[in-house]
Order: structure tokens, then sequence, then C-alpha cells
């Protein structure tokens, strides 16, 4: 039988989320940098890289299961996420869902 964490413990749901934005930055933050980095602030990307390249790194090394792999498409994804952040559409994605789709096509 699953139980969710939040039917658990009433409570607990927000400070899973509290954890989730300490790790990454809160959303409006990682969205606030997706469109800076669009406007080509090269700033805003070393923070959304600093933040999220953690999550991003562990998502490829689980998909590609080697190191060296996942650090040759880190590279790409982040290439990737540079050059088209302008079509990131901040009311209808989160920027890290967004980063994290990219993630994934680059290892498909």
């Amino acid at each position: 039988m699953t139980t969710s964490v939040a039917a658990m413990s009433p409570g607990r749901e927000t400070r899973a989320e509290n954890l989730r934005e300490s790790a990454f930055g809160d959303r409006r933050l990682l969205n606030d940098l997706l469109i800076a980095t669009a406007h080509q602030d090269e700033a805003a990307f070393a923070r959304f890289y600093q933040l999220t390249s953690p999550w991003i790194y562990l998502l490829l090394r689980r998909r590609t299961g080697s190191t060296a792999h996942a650090e040759n498409a880190m590279r790409l994804v982040y290439t990737a996420i540079w050059r088209r952040a302008a079509s990131f559409a901040p009311p209808t994605q989160s920027a890290l869902a967004w980063a994290t789709t990219i993630a994934y096509e680059s290892v498909a």
C-alpha cells in the first residue's frame, strides 16, 4: 500500500517543497534566471547552471551509466539550454522541468 507523504503527516508537503526549493532555488528564481539567459545574460546562466547542474548531472549519470558520457552530455545540455532559452514559456513551464526535458532529449 502506498501512502503519500502529505497524507501521513500534515505539514510534510510544505517541508518537502521547501527542501526542493532550497536544493534548486525557488521556481520563480529559476524561471527569472532562464528568462535572463534568453537575453544573453551570462551571470544569470552561470547561476542557473550552479543551481540546476547537480540535478541534471545526476539524471544524466543514471541515464548513461557512465561518468564520461554524463560529463559530455552536460556540455551538450547546457549549450542547448543557452541556445534555446528564448523558447522557454514560464506561464506554462517550470525552468527545471524544461531543462530536465532537454537533458532527457540529449541522451535519448
